[in-house]
């Protein structure tokens, strides 16, 4: 929900129950690289190298079958 401020901006309503939770520890986190100049982020990436084949087989055979149970 939303309301607005003196100057008819909107802004996000929290209760003072939801104000009162401290941020997680990834939010202080992200929040701590914003200030940076530039910094790395290292959370998500994709892999450079190939997946091995036995493991690529592996997991193609595993979707196929719960594919298959979910029929």
């Amino acid at each position: 929900m939303t309301v607005s401020d003196a100057n008819g901006r909107p802004r996000w309503a929290v209760s003072r129950r939801a104000a009162a939770f401290d941020s997680s520890g990834i939010r202080k986190a992200f929040d701590l690289a914003a200030k940076l100049d530039d910094p790395i982020n290292l959370s998500i990436g994709q892999p450079d190298f190939e997946m091995p084949p036995a493991a690529r087989d592996a997991a193609k055979a595993a979707a196929k079958a719960a594919a298959k149970a979910a029929k």
